[in-house]
């Protein structure tokens, strides 16, 4: 019994050394990813969600801005970009998330903001434009954020950490009426 345990063990180290490695790059590295130019996104980039927003099958940037709001660049499909466009949003907007937020097929933009203790929410207008941003309180400091329906209702929660606090904050139902924090 204990050689047929060992044999498949034994067989790891002669099936691993048949892996091929990644073809080595100028680098001499065997880099997985190819460098690109820098895409200019604002005065203070913080953080990143990617998304189709303007719903052409593309993926699509948005990147918050510690300057007051959100940078979103259009993908064009082939690895470019159109030009940043900013919206406003917030004081200091720190954590992005790319979801649906209202249920109307179109992707929204949802920024927490660390200075104003908010989530601000900019509802998409399906071309890859947005709407005033909605704000929410969303406790002290707000960081991070991302949305799921973690309760199994089929509407979007959102769920918000907070700097230097070991908690985290889930905002529930539709418009985010409800609110509970965990510590």
């Amino acid at each position: 019994m204990l050689a047929m345990l060992l044999g498949p063990m034994q067989m790891l180290p002669r099936v691993l050394s048949q892996r091929k490695a990644p073809s080595k790059t100028p680098t001499g590295g065997g880099e997985l990813f190819v460098a690109a130019p820098f895409l200019p996104v604002g005065t203070f980039p913080d953080h990143v969600a990617v998304g189709d927003l303007n719903q052409d099958g593309f993926d699509d940037i948005a990147v918050s801005d510690r300057a007051g709001g959100v940078q979103v660049l259009l993908g064009d499909g082939h690895g470019g970009f159109a030009a940043p466009v900013f919206y406003a949003a917030g004081e200091i907007p720190e954590g992005v998330a790319i979801a649906d937020f209202n249920g109307d097929g179109i992707p929204d933009i949802f920024l927490v903001d660390v200075n104003a203790n908010a989530v601000e929410i900019l509802l998409g207008n399906g071309d890859g434009t947005f709407q005033p941003p909605l704000t929410f309180p969303a406790g002290t400091q707000p960081n991070y954020v991302t949305v799921g329906d973690l309760n199994g209702d089929g509407l979007l929660d959102v769920v918000v950490t907070q700097n230097f606090r070991p908690r985290l904050q889930v905002q529930s139902s539709r418009i985010c009426p409800a609110s509970r924090s965990y510590s």
